[in-house]
């Protein structure tokens, strides 16, 4: 069954916009792939009973409904594909109502299953006036089948009891298999949401700790740039002295946006963090540089502690200098005041 299904997949099957289709395409070619296995018995023993006036409607009814199979494949239109073998199941059912004894009547149980499914397959909009038509069509053929000009098969009392029982076997071993698919198939959808869901939540708790952290790490430099401008409209002559500053920080800040896109990509699978060996002692030396008039406006003495002078880590350069230490020593400066800091 599966190896059927892939066959008849849609061939544009990337270009879905029904939101039906999208939810219920599996389980739609299984119900075109049922209904027409299921005519295949009757056929069968029709022909057997020497009853050619239904085995001829259930073949035209097959026929018509394996051209829709190959439709759904090559034209990829859900709408019309799914109206189509709702019509087709319809006529099959008025067909053999009004050529069979009135002592016939089993063939009706069919139709409340054609209105579920439409229902569940196409929609409230869509449902409705397909339901109509089959109420109608069905009606019609009760109307009709007492009619005498219109052909009937020669029943006798075992061939209606033999027809009867193979509808009602036939239905219900249709309807089980139609509930035992869409109930795997509501499970699927399920757990496609719960993932959605879980998927969704992690890109938000991301998105948060990333906004956090820019507002954190891009406060720094622009305290230091927002300083600057200070001191320069106290005296515009030092433009030159605090341009190489300016840049600096400005670069600090580009480095950290940069960071940010890095981790990003990085999360999505399209970037592979470079690993490196990164001397400790150079990469608080940069932390301290982009630090440093925070450090002189707070009258703070950094000591540093030579033993460290050669130390090597396991880390990516930028997020080490630019992100952990600078927070580390950034954090350790919001609480201190005029004092020797050992780092």
């Amino acid at each position: 069954m599966k190896a059927i299904y892939k066959f008849f997949l849609p061939i544009n099957n990337e270009s879905i916009s029904d939101i039906y289709e999208a939810k219920n395409q599996k389980l739609f070619i299984y119900i075109m792939l049922i209904t027409s296995y299921a005519l295949a018995p009757f056929i069968i023993v029709n022909y057997i009973l020497d009853k050619y006036l239904y085995v001829g409607i259930d073949s035209i009814v097959l026929i018509l409904m394996t051209t829709n199979l190959f439709y759904y494949k090559y034209k990829s239109n859900y709408k019309i594909s799914f109206s189509l073998q709702i019509f087709f199941s319809t006529i099959l059912l008025a067909l053999t109502h009004t050529v069979s004894s009135p002592q016939v009547t089993v063939t009706l149980i069919w139709a409340p299953l054609l209105i579920l499914v439409s229902f569940y397959m196409a929609g409230t909009k869509r449902a409705i006036p397909l339901s109509l038509l089959i109420m109608c069509t069905l009606l019609s053929a009760e109307i009709f089948s007492d009619l005498s000009f219109m052909p009937h098969e020669l029943n006798s009392v075992q061939d209606i009891k033999t027809f009867n029982l193979m509808h009602i076997f036939i239905s219900s071993i249709t309807a089980l298999c139609l509930s035992k698919k869409i109930m795997g198939e509501e499970k699927l959808l399920f757990e496609k949401i719960k993932k959605g869901k879980t998927k969704i939540e992690s890109v938000e708790r991301f998105n948060t700790t990333l906004l956090k952290t820019l507002a954190h790490d891009l406060s720094n430099p622009l305290t230091v740039i927002e300083g600057y401008f200070d001191l320069l409209k106290k005296n515009s002559s030092s433009l030159e002295r605090y341009m190489p500053k300016f840049e600096f920080q400005i670069q600090k800040m580009i480095d950290i946006v940069s960071q940010a896109k890095i981790y990003q990509t990085t999360k999505e699978g399209k970037n592979i963090i470079k690993i490196e060996r990164v001397n400790l002692s150079l990469a608080v030396d940069k932390s301290v540089q982009s630090l440093i008039e925070n450090i002189k406006n707070k009258n703070i003495k950094i000591n540093k502690n030579v033993t460290v002078e050669n130390c090597l880590v396991n880390a990516e350069s930028k997020s080490l200098s630019h992100n952990v230490i600078t927070n580390i020593i950034s954090n350790v400066l919001s609480s201190l005041n005029q004092m020797n800091l050992l780092i």
